[in-house]
Order: C-alpha cells, then structure tokens, then sequence
C-alpha cells in the first residue's frame, strides 16, 4: 500500500491509523491524577466492549488503512475478560495491538497471550514502593508487589517466547509520589523492563508542578541521562 503520507498528498482518502479503544468503562484502581476520578469518578458498575461489535470495527479499521489499536480509555481494560482475545484477532489481522494496564490482572493465560500479541504494553505504576503506590491508586499496599511480580513474570514469558513486544512502565510523578521515584529506578532496572517513562506532570488537583518533584526531576536527569532505557519529562 502507498505511504499513508503519500496518499493525503495525492488527494486520497486515508482512514485513521491509530485508534485508541476502551473496551471496559470502569477501574478496580482510583489514582488520583486518573482524569475520569478527577471529573466523573467511576461508579461500581463496569461496562465492556463485547466481541461481535469489536469484530466488525476490526474489519472496517482495516479496510480504512488502519495500522494499531490501542486498548486504554474509560477504565482498567484486563477488567474485560475478552481483551486477549481482541489482542489475538488483531494481531492474526496483521494490526499492532498495544495496552495500558494498570498490570493487576495480567496474570496466567491473559498474560501469555498478550505477550505474544502485543506490540507494546505500557504498565501504568504510580509508586516506586507499596506507600507510594497506595497513596496514588488508592488501593492496599499489598497490591504494589502483585503489580511486580506480574511485570516480572511478563518479561519472563518474553525472554522465554523471544516475543518483541516492548514492556515499559509509565511512573506520573507529582507530589504525593515523587520521593519514591529512586525506588521505581531500580525497579525498573531489576525487573528487566525495555523502558521506563518519567513524567512530571501538572493536573486539575495541582494546578502548578511543586519544587520538589522538580528538584527530584533535576536528579534524575543528571543520574540517569545516559540511559537510553530511561525517559524522563516535565509535561
């Protein structure tokens, strides 16, 4: 097919190429800089994407010239049990499929078949430590080591089916987590993750990046520059 750029230019039709989907409308995590907790908190109810509409939407995406679905949207999308299942078709389609997860639920066959669909998955981690974590996720403690033995069975799963899926971790820094910022590092390093972002960011609930996340963004960059595996920006 002619390049998506080259087709504009000629005056061509040219469907989307990337689509991001929600396949679940709900989350089992409440983090605090989450936009949906910030303006229509979820309620306990959960909503899911089912198979035959995703299956037409496939086909039609397709036949647009569509190239990835990104599975993230209105909540946690693994709380949708079929979500491997849309991995696989798409794949077997020739689409890359990629996914923010919050990491809970990616265990046991689910994670194999992400692993070994999946173009990239992206771990949304908001503390280098179990504190931390829970003060962003709202969720126990205990929920942090869950999230890394998961991450870590993953990248097992990838070295072991020489899958190229990439597995990154997203840690969003601001002021309730920014000390354990050192901790998600070495996380990082020790799980064997291809890549970890750092974002300071600046949300509706604090309006302006505070000193000391950017004090703490300052040191990591000094630390960490030369590391290609290591992303860090102020958003």
């Amino acid at each position: 097919d002619p390049d998506p750029l080259h087709r504009l230019l000629a005056g061509e039709e040219q469907g989307p190429l990337v689509v991001e989907v929600g396949p679940t409308r709900g989350c089992n995590h409440a983090c605090v800089h989450c936009g949906f907790q910030q303006y229509e908190p979820y309620s306990k109810d959960k909503a899911f994407l089912q198979r035959r509409p995703f299956e037409a939407f496939l086909n039609d995406f397709l036949s647009l010239g569509g190239r990835e679905i990104y599975f993230a949207g209105n909540g946690e999308p693994l709380l949708n049990p079929i979500v491997p299942d849309f991995m696989a078709l798409g794949a077997s389609m020739g689409l890359d499929m990629s996914l923010s997860t919050n990491g809970e639920h990616l265990v046991g066959e689910t994670m194999e078949t992400i692993v070994e669909n999946a173009a990239w998955v992206r771990f949304s981690v908001g503390g280098g430590n179990p504190e931390a974590f829970s003060r962003v996720h709202r969720v126990e403690s205990s929920v942090f080591q869950t999230v890394m033995d998961n991450i870590g069975r993953a990248v097992e799963h990838k070295n072991k089916t020489n899958s190229q899926v990439n597995l990154s971790i997203q840690f969003i820094m601001y002021s309730l987590n920014h000390e354990s910022a050192r901790d998600m590092v070495a996380a990082h390093k020790e799980l064997g993750t291809d890549t970890l972002q750092i974002r300071g960011v600046n949300f509706r609930k604090e309006r302006d990046i505070k000193p000391q996340v950017l004090d703490t963004l300052k040191t990591l960059v000094e630390q960490h520059s030369s590391d290609p595996s290591i992303d860090i920006r102020q958003d």
